[in-house]
């Protein structure tokens, strides 16, 4: 059994303001011959654009007016300005061919209509799969930031509940005889200062030990930074 087929015809952008159609339209009756003429167009679809004349009525546009189910004056009328402006050719007897139907008529089985939505469907599919891959990542991410962001402010939290003197203590054996700041002093960019066997602090550059001063303020900037330095 052979597939149903579907016609078509496209319909060009400057359709309506085609200097032919603004004539169309502009007579009195011009909106219902406008409408007239698409329906003409339409009825040759399935016959490559050629009208064919049945005999079914007297004439022509009797036969139209039938069939389109328009008055037999305005039907006339379409075809008079048709003829016209060259939209209709007899080309055989009872045979007028559109040229612009030719021009633009389409037409697609049934088969090829189910393949072609199935591609729609499966190319739609595919997006929207894309889109949600996007999607996870996105909120993997996210989510990744947001437990990286606790566990720096879990630890961060944690280093503030330590005093200051454990902390200093800590340090202090920790880093015993270590570099504990490199660069990291406003006032001396390039010092390197470590912790004497003593518990003062050793400054490697100059070989003196640090003012109580200047180690004070080292150990309030140490303590105060300690997370981003992860010293610990």
């Amino acid at each position: 059994m052979a597939g149903k087929k579907y016609y078509w015809f496209k319909l060009k952008d400057n359709f309506f303001i085609d200097p032919r159609m603004k004539k169309l339209r502009r007579m009195a009756g011009g909106n219902t011959y406008t409408t007239i003429l698409l329906k003409i167009m339409l009825e040759t679809l399935k016959t490559d654009g050629i009208l064919i004349y049945e005999a079914i009525e007297n004439t022509l546009s009797e036969e139209l007016s039938l069939k389109l189910d328009e008055e037999e004056i305005d039907v006339s009328a379409t075809l008079m300005f048709m003829n016209q402006m060259k939209l209709i050719e007899e080309i055989d007897k009872n045979k007028y061919l559109l040229p612009e139907v030719v021009k633009a008529i389409g037409r697609e089985s049934d088969s090829a209509e189910r393949v072609r939505k199935f591609r729609e469907r499966k190319k739609s599919k595919l997006l929207h799969c894309n889109e949600n891959v996007t999607i996870e990542k996105e909120v993997k991410l996210d989510l990744k930031k947001e437990t990286l962001s606790k566990s720096l402010s879990s630890k961060n939290k944690q280093l503030k509940k330590e005093d200051f003197n454990s902390f200093k203590k800590r340090i202090k054996h920790i880093y015993e005889g270590k570099p504990l700041v490199s660069g990291a002093l406003d006032y001396a960019n390039t010092t390197v200062i470590s912790i004497a066997s003593t518990g003062y602090l050793f400054n490697e550059v100059s070989q003196k030990d640090l003012t109580p001063e200047d180690a004070k303020r080292v150990w309030k900037w140490v303590f105060e930074n300690q997370g981003k330095l992860e010293l610990i």
